[in-house]
């Protein structure tokens, strides 16, 4: 129990961090949608979109190698934190070198648009994810999540003065991140005195053999993921226009909502599986609750989102709404994938996390170009959807190997019902059907799922 309460404390704590300022930046959508066009909106997702495929090969996923080596020092000696932290952020800096010469190259020949604020936007964002990780891999998440709640909130209100005030247009999204990443960066880099593991002749030739053994196929994994996620909007560029691409680009920025909440668990999900990997039955039972907790989440927020999609979208995304749903299954298999990719983090199994993930990322282009010219801008979604199906039973399979985990049993029928009840009220776009349907999700949730609320609640009440 010691390691499932763990398990929550770390949950609890990255959520503070995160998940309140995600429902800040959550909030911006409806600036985006109603005071920027969809064609200058659509060009700047496409260049944030592409700078995530470049990031990996610049950073060479440092950040992955000194999080998952520095939990593996469980003795705390100082030189070895060193050496990994010496040698990590070398061979990111001069990947970060590299690439800024190589884009100063590409730049004389193809003038890409917003030139300097992507250049800022990628280096931001690698030294952040770096930093981020750093502290994480120290076991410090209560400065991690104070780094998260600065870059979110430094970006969120730079973000309405910069388009509301200085009329800078959907630029303003670039260089608001920018400064919140460093900004969070620079907290960090003092809060955790990074300046004194890091030092020329703590350069471990050997350790960074290793560190690069085990994140090169995680570059290739989050490749994939790119091609598995972001590359539709590139074919939709090329094949339907920037306004198409803008369209489903607010039609992600619901389904973001899932993601971010799962990305919180799964961050503290991944170092428990690291530390606890050999204990079957907390991985085992872990994985089986968090799967069902997952489905309850995807319901509740289909449901939401209809409720609240005038709200929340503009007149001009309107069309985006039947997206938002196939999306939204598509980021609960994603998020499924995500939680088998911690047991294999946890395992230090990098080359199965990135070749299932390669197999995606194939499925998604071929249906994508097969069918984009049939049935439009849903070929992305459809395609994405597929592609993230395919993985999680792929990943579920290698993990059955090691774990006998059973997803579901017959009390989990409920979701049945409960599922066409979800997808009546979508379909018919009603609100009092969604707000019966999101009360009864709530009502089933604390039927069916009264162990583990008997637990947080009589923790709470001990500790009291």
């Amino acid at each position: 129990m010691g390691k499932t309460k763990t398990l929550a404390k770390n949950t609890a704590i990255i959520g503070l961090g995160t998940l309140s300022t995600k429902i800040l930046t959550f909030l911006l959508l409806p600036l985006y949608t109603n005071i920027l066009n969809p064609d200058d909106y659509g060009l700047i997702d496409v260049l944030m979109t592409m700078s995530s495929l470049i990031i990996p090969f610049v950073t060479l996923e440092m950040n992955s190698g000194v999080f998952r080596f520095l939990i593996g020092f469980e003795d705390g000696e100082n030189y070895s934190y060193k050496k990994i932290v010496s040698t990590g952020v070398a061979i990111e800096t001069m990947g970060l070198i590299i690439t800024l010469l190589i884009s100063l190259v590409v730049n004389l020949f193809f003038n890409i648009p917003h030139f300097m604020a992507i250049v800022v936007y990628i280096v931001s964002l690698s030294a952040s994810k770096l930093i981020l990780d750093l502290t994480r891999g120290f076991s410090d998440i209560v400065a991690y999540s104070i780094a998260n709640l600065i870059i979110t909130l430094f970006s969120l209100c730079l973000n309405i003065v910069f388009i509301l005030v200085f009329k800078w247009g959907a630029v303003s999204i670039l260089i608001a991140t920018a400064i919140g990443n460093f900004s969070g960066s620079v907290f960090l880099f003092f809060k955790e005195r990074l300046y004194k593991y890091i030092g020329k002749c703590q350069i471990n030739k050997d350790i960074g053999k290793k560190m690069l053994k085990y994140t090169l196929p995680l570059i290739l994994n989050t490749v994939s993921w790119w091609i598995v996620s972001a590359a539709d909007r590139i074919i939709i560029l090329g094949c339907i226009g920037a306004t198409a691409n803008g369209i489903y680009a607010a039609a992600h920025k619901i389904p973001s909502i899932y993601t971010t909440l799962f990305a919180v668990f799964c961050l503290a999900w991944t170092e428990s599986v690291a530390r606890n990997e050999s204990d079957k039955i907390f991985v085992k039972r872990t994985v089986e609750i968090s799967v069902k907790i997952m489905i309850y989440m995807l319901l509740g927020i289909i449901s939401c989102s209809s409720l609240f999609f005038n709200i929340l979208i503009g007149d001009e995304y309107s069309s985006c709404y039947w997206h938002i749903l196939i999306l939204l299954i598509a980021i609960f298999f994603s998020s499924l994938s995500s939680l088998y990719g911690g047991i294999f983090s946890g395992k230090m199994d990098s080359k199965t996390i990135a070749y299932t993930t390669i197999i995606g990322a194939v499925i998604n282009i071929i249906v994508n170009l097969g069918l984009v010219n049939y049935i439009g801008l849903y070929a992305a979604s459809i395609s994405t959807t597929i592609s993230y199906i395919v993985i999680s039973l792929i990943r579920n399979k290698q993990v059955k190997k090691w774990y006998k985990i059973k997803l579901f049993s017959m009390k989990d029928i409920i979701f049945i019902p409960l599922g066409v009840l979800c997808i009546v009220g979508y379909y018919f776009h009603s609100n009092i059907i969604n707000i019966i349907t999101i009360i009864t999700i709530i009502i089933c949730f604390v039927l069916f799922n009264r162990n583990i609320l008997n637990i947080i609640f009589i923790k709470t009440k001990n500790r009291k």
